[in-house]
């Protein structure tokens, strides 16, 4: 595996189990509230599947870690354990490869990709439980805090998108980061505790097509640094 390949996928693979675990915490506040509809059971399943996915990366992280020869810690076993973790991850990762290298921007762009899954994930699973729960103002809080956190994590991307795509046929970057932009501006002007509850059905089907916008081209920037061999 190439260098600059290594480092995009440690950086989201170490990221990504964020969803997990803060879908996890959501979870536990909120399922013991209320049991309408079996969707304790379908949240538990969405969890299960996660779970999956939660271990792999981690795994994966670990093992690109010890490709660079750099000492991170155990894998981490609950939520807290994990932001312990993953905040060591990346101090370890930014001493080998400082803001000066460009191969920096590899692992920040993809770390950046997995916070953006992170906090859409969670604006969505936040619509799913006001849509079931009576009183839902601290839910409404929070979707507007994450949605707020989204177009802070876009506006710290652009400077990690432009360096890369100054490299040689890495337009996509760009390309990429430009899609991201413009597919978030339907929700700049969004505040939840102004939505009914077919206004937050259309968020929350808009927010899982801004995930599977991000997916594709997390997919995408994959393919193209294979594809370069670098």
């Amino acid at each position: 595996m190439s260098q600059r390949f290594c480092l995009f996928y440690a950086g989201f693979a170490a990221s990504a189990p964020s969803v997990y675990f803060n879908k996890m915490e959501l979870l536990d506040q909120y399922l013991p509230l209320q049991n309408a509809n079996g969707q304790n059971e379908k949240f538990s399943n969405d969890l299960q599947y996660l779970r999956y996915e939660n271990d792999t990366s981690i795994k994966t992280a670990i093992s690109i870690a010890g490709y660079f020869k750099l000492d991170v810690l155990p894998e981490p076993v609950d939520s807290e354990d994990y932001f312990k973790w993953l905040k060591h991850y990346i101090n370890v990762f930014e001493e080998q490869f400082p803001l000066t290298q460009i191969d920096h921007y590899y692992f920040l762009y993809a770390r950046k990709i997995a916070e953006l899954l992170a906090h859409t994930v969670m604006v969505s699973a936040l619509t799913e439980l006001a849509l079931v729960q009576k009183e839902p103002v601290d839910l409404f809080y929070e979707m507007d805090k994450h949605l707020s956190e989204l177009e802070t994590v876009i506006f710290k991307t652009m400077a990690a998108a432009a360096l890369l795509s100054s490299e040689p046929r890495h337009g996509y970057f760009r390309a990429f980061y430009a899609e991201i932009t413009s597919a978030f501006a339907q929700f700049k002007t969004i505040h939840a505790s102004e939505l009914d509850n077919s206004g937050l059905k259309a968020l929350q089907k808009n927010m899982e097509a801004f995930k599977y916008l991000i997916l594709n081209g997390f997919k995408r920037c994959i393919i193209l640094l294979k594809e370069l061999e670098i």
